[in-house]
C-alpha cells in the first residue's frame, strides 16, 4: 500500500487536518497539503500553531479567497501581514482582515487608511459603507481605538461616523467633534448630544420588549418613568432601570434588598 494513500483515500479528510495542523509536520509538508488539497488543508492549517513564514506566504498569495480568507483570521498572524490583505481584490477577504478576537491589533496608520477606504467604498463593494463601518467597529477589540482614531480623521465623513456614535465616546472625544471645523458635524454632535441627554418619559417608552424599549432604558429616565417601569411585573425592565446612572441612589437601595437576583445584577453593575 502506497504510503500516501491515506492523502487521496476516504480518509484524507481527517488526515490532512490533522497533519495541517501538527506543530512537528515541516514546511514542505504543508506546503504539499495546500497545493494537493487547496482550501481543504486549511481547515487545519488555520489551527497549527505557529505556521512557517513559506507557508504563510503561500497562503497569503494564494488564488482562492476562502484560504486568504482563512489566513485573514489566522490568530498568530502578524499584524502587517494582515494589513496587506486589506487590500485584497475580494471584499469578503478585506473585511475579514478587520480582525478576531485573539489576533494582535492592527497599528493606527493602517486604521486611519482603512477608515478612509471605508468611508468611500467603491460601487462593486458587497457591504455598504454603514455595514463596512459596523463590521469595523465589533472587530477591533478596543472599539475606543477606531474611535480615537475617526474623531480626529482628516475626511468629515469618517468623523461623522463617530458623531452618529458619540453615546459611547469619551469625554475629550465628545468636545472635539463638538468643536468641529465643519459646521455640519457640529450641528450633528449636538443635535446627539441633545437626544443623548434628554430626559425620557413614559410616553417614550413603547409598549412591548424591542430594540427602542431598551434605548430608552439606557437614557435619563424621568421620575414618573422610573416609577411606571418599578410598578410592572417586567423584572428585565426593573434591572435596567436599576443598572440606570439616573435612577437616584435611594430608589436603587430599595431595590436591591428583597428582589429578584436579576434586578440586583443590574444594580451592581452601576458606578456608584
Amino acid at each position: 500500500m502506497r504510503g500516501d494513500f491515506w492523502l487521496d483515500g476516504p480518509a484524507a479528510g481527517p488526515v490532512v487536518r490533522g497533519l495541517g495542523r501538527n506543530p512537528a509536520a515541516p514546511a514542505d509538508v504543508l506546503l504539499g497539503l495546500l497545493e494537493r488539497h487547496g482550501a481543504a488543508a486549511v481547515y487545519g492549517l488555520r489551527r497549527h500553531p505557529g505556521l512557517p513564514s513559506s507557508v504563510v506566504t503561500a497562503l497569503l498569495q494564494h488564488p482562492q479567497p476562502h484560504v486568504r480568507g482563512a489566513l485573514a483570521n489566522y490568530p498568530p498572524l502578524d499584524p502587517g501581514m494582515r494589513e496587506q490583505l486589506l487590500d485584497d481584490p475580494v471584499w469578503r477577504v478585506r473585511v475579514r482582515a478587520f480582525g478576531v478576537p485573539g489576533q494582535r491589533p492592527l497599528s493606527d496608520e493602517a486604521l486611519v487608511r482603512l477608515l478612509s477606504m471605508l468611508d468611500d467604498p467603491p460601487a462593486n463593494a458587497p457591504f455598504t459603507r454603514v455595514e463596512l463601518l459596523e463590521e469595523l467597529f465589533f472587530a477591533v477589540p478596543d472599539n475606543q481605538q477606531v474611535l480615537r482614531l475617526a474623531v480626529a480623521h482628516p475626511r468629515p465623513g469618517v468623523r461623522a461616523m463617530a458623531a452618529g456614535l458619540l453615546q459611547v465616546l469619551d469625554e475629550p472625544a465628545r468636545q472635539a467633534l463638538l468643536t468641529d471645523p465643519s459646521p455640519e458635524l457640529r450641528e450633528a454632535a449636538t443635535d446627539a448630544m441633545a437626544y443623548m441627554e434628554r430626559v425620557r418619559e413614559p410616553a417614550d417608552l413603547p409598549d412591548h420588549h424591542c430594540h427602542q424599549f431598551w434605548e430608552v432604558l439606557r437614557h435619563p429616565l424621568s421620575q414618573a418613568l422610573i416609577e411606571q417601569v418599578l410598578a410592572s411585573d417586567d423584572l428585565k425592565a426593573v434591572a435596567a432601570v436599576a443598572a440606570n446612572p439616573s435612577t437616584p441612589t435611594d430608589v436603587v437601595a430599595q431595590l436591591v434588598s428583597p428582589p429578584a437576583p436579576q434586578v440586583r445584577r443590574g444594580a451592581a453593575g452601576r458606578a456608584d
